[in-house]
């Protein structure tokens, strides 16, 4: 597969993007400061 390094990532910067939006939430919730990007 030619296409599959794109793939990989694609995969890893929509996995990236789940886990940053995921961390700043419980971060809000938790009443202190996340990463801010």
């Amino acid at each position: 597969m030619a296409n599959s390094t794109t793939s990989t990532r694609y995969l890893i910067h929509a996995i990236a993007a789940v886990v940053v939006r995921n961390w700043r939430v419980l971060s809000t919730k938790n009443g202190h400061k996340g990463f801010d990007v």
